[in-house]
């Protein structure tokens, strides 16, 4: 949580207090509390700290204090929001100078371990530290035991059992852990993730960091934020969600083939016997792809960047409209809704109504296409005895018509969406043909209660790098 503006204040007190050599035992135990207890706080006190030690690298005269108290009021203004956290929704990064990492350990030590010990100067022959240990959750636990906030990490292993934590390596990578977690740190700009999972926030001045995976598989970064899972049989979940990540796949020669991903790509690997299989997992883009467009509209034609089979029957709602009512949208606000043909007025032996869109991708021998969609049924069509809602998806080829895959199904419960899939594997015969999806209402003929739910359209290609000789290679 984010301290109230009297806790802030008082925050500064102290720091100030402890940046000048002023701080007394009362004073050390109350920031000991306040930092032990809410996490905003610890953040901020690193960030002062952090300042601290460049100002103190730079300007080693009487001046100090004074360049100090102006540099910070200079940076009033940046909010703690900018520090790594093990929030997901809130996650962000910081990049310090080396000073600034030796200045964190050292008043880490002093404030959390008791004072009656005395700091033993580092031997010339003691392993030198290659990270630190920047946040941990108040329910984490460590196989070596207890962890302090700020403590040194040598190469080696930290087996996180339970909990949250964060390391920054000295390049100022920052990876948080998600227990239980098995993560090595093998250098000052690198780790080997063996179990569990993690999640990477790399800037340009630690550019190169990279963590091995198992069966000889690297990420390496571009710029970038990432995650990676690998579960207990050594196979490999990989996510960017920012920047770019490059997939090496390395043999007993060394690089055998590499592959970079951008921001919504996925990679996954399964390991083997003679190493590891790769897949990459990458987006083809879709138009309107979740009906925010239109806002709540259009009412009979087609959505932006659709087309439809029966116009008068496809419509954009708001989720918890009265012609929509399911609990949430999957992505964003508005739906896509596709009724089912009226006698009278829609042709008996026509097609099914539908929404469909031919896409800008092709093609490509041996690639998986999966389609997927979040489908829903209205809530008040159970209460109202209606029939079942049965929803249909489609691959199909747009220079010859044909449906190279299909998968039809029936949306329940009432009032929820639901992820449903279809998957196409492409041969040669359909090489560099272009692709079209289609979602269908396949409701019969007149039926009351003839309305099929649709959001967060999206249409994946995976690959496998090891032996698919089209495979699209995408080096930086």
């Amino acid at each position: 949580m984010t301290p109230t503006p009297r806790e802030m204040d008082r925050l500064r007190v102290l720091l100030n207090a402890l940046s000048d050599g002023q701080l007394d035992a009362a004073g050390r135990l109350a920031l000991r509390t306040m930092l032990r207890d809410d996490a905003a706080a610890r953040l901020y006190y690193l960030k002062h700290m952090a300042l601290h030690a460049a100002l103190r690298a730079r300007n080693q005269t009487l001046r100090l204090k004074a360049g100090a108290a102006s540099a910070w009021r200079a940076t009033e203004d940046s909010r703690i929001n900018f520090m790594p956290t093990l929030s997901r929704a809130s996650r962000r990064s910081v990049w310090y100078a080396s000073a600034a990492l030796i200045a964190l350990a050292v008043t880490a030590w002093f404030l959390f371990v008791p004072e009656t010990r005395t700091p033993t100067p580092q031997s010339s022959h003691a392993p030198a530290s290659v990270a630190m240990l920047s946040d941990a959750s108040s329910d984490a636990v460590f196989e070596s035991g207890d962890q302090a906030l700020g403590a040194d990490l040598i190469a080696g292993p930290i087996r996180l059992v339970s909990g949250k934590a964060q390391i920054m390596f000295k390049s100022t990578a920052v990876v948080d852990l998600t227990g239980p977690c098995e993560f090595e740190m093998t250098g000052p700009n690198s780790g080997r993730l063996s179990r569990g999972a993690i999640s990477a926030l790399v800037r340009t001045e630690a550019h190169g960091f990279f963590v091995d995976l198992p069966g000889g598989v690297r990420l390496v970064d571009l710029g970038t934020q990432f995650a990676a899972d690998v579960d207990a049989a050594g196979d490999a979940r990989i996510e960017v969600t920012q920047g770019r990540v490059r997939i090496d796949l390395l043999g007993a020669s060394g690089l055998m083939r590499s592959v970079a991903l951008a921001a919504g790509d996925r990679g996954r690997s399964e390991r083997t016997v003679a190493g590891a299989k790769v897949y990459v997992d990458r987006a083809i883009a879709v138009v309107n792809a979740s009906f925010e467009k239109d806002g709540d509209g259009p009412h009979g034609r087609a959505p932006s960047g659709w087309q439809a089979t029966l116009p008068a029957r496809t419509y954009v709602h708001d989720h918890a409209s009265d012609d929509a009512q399911v609990d949430g949208a999957v992505d964003g606000q508005y739906v896509g809704t596709i009724n089912a043909a009226v006698p009278g007025r829609d042709d008996r032996n026509g097609p099914p109504p539908a929404l469909y869109q031919n896409l800008d991708a092709r093609a490509v021998p041996e690639c998986v296409y999966t389609l997927s969609v979040a489908v829903g049924r209205r809530a008040d069509y159970d209460k109202l005895k209606q029939p079942p809602t049965r929803w249909g998806l489609r691959i199909e080829d747009a220079q010859t018509d044909e449906v190279l895959a299909e998968a039809v199904g029936i949306a329940e419960p009432a009032g929820v969406m639901a992820d449903q899939s279809v998957q196409w594997t492409a041969d040669a015969a359909h090489a560099d043909h272009p692709l079209r999806i289609r979602l269908l209402n396949m409701i019969p003929y007149g039926a009351s209660g003839g309305k099929v739910i649709f959001d967060h359209v999206r249409l994946n290609i995976e690959s496998q790098m090891n032996q698919n000789p089209t495979f699209k290679e995408n080096l930086p």
